[in-house]
């Protein structure tokens, strides 16, 4: 009986042992379990982020073409734009020498007019000297019109062009 009782305390440490071990692989068990869910739980987060990450670059794949797309219509603008200002630069480089092949024009219509009133001017002075003269009258000492040059190289001396000048006192 003695060894009966050892035998029932030996087989009572034994289940007692078992039941620890059992209890350890209940815990390890329970705890892989927990894992594994969180191992499944953290994959279909990461198959969800990979979604959004792929719907997200196809989004910024799609701007990137849209973007690309302008900037080429930019190019295409600009390269009009600058043929455009070349072409602008031309015209005004061409108004301008025309502009300053008429002020040229201009001047040296003025200056002609100028210079065919002088010799009007001068042709009625002679002839009206010599109508004074002829009707017997006299001159008053001579004065120079301030818009009529001293020496116009191009009109006889106002002294000798009328006969009989010196005739009358």
């Amino acid at each position: 009986m003695a060894q009966l009782l050892r035998a029932a305390e030996a087989n009572l440490r034994a289940n007692s042992e078992l039941r620890q071990q059992q209890q350890e692989q209940q815990k390890q068990l329970e705890a892989e379990r927990r894992h594994s869910e969180a191992l499944r739980d953290s994959t279909a987060d990461l198959r969800t982020s990979v979604m959004e990450l792929r719907e997200g670059q196809a989004l910024w794949q799609s701007h990137v073409e849209e973007l690309r797309s302008c900037l080429r219509e930019l190019l295409k603008e600009q390269s009009e734009l600058v043929q455009i200002v070349a072409q602008q630069q031309h015209i005004l480089k061409d108004c301008q020498e025309v502009i300053r092949a008429m002020l040229e024009q201009m001047r040296d219509d003025h200056r002609d007019f100028r210079s065919a009133i002088s010799i009007l001017l001068e042709e009625l002075h002679q002839t009206v000297r010599c109508l004074v003269l002829k009707a017997g009258g006299t001159l008053p000492k001579p004065v120079r019109h301030p818009e009529v040059p001293e020496t116009d190289p191009g009109s006889p001396p106002t002294d000798s062009a009328s006969p009989g000048e010196g005739s009358s006192s």
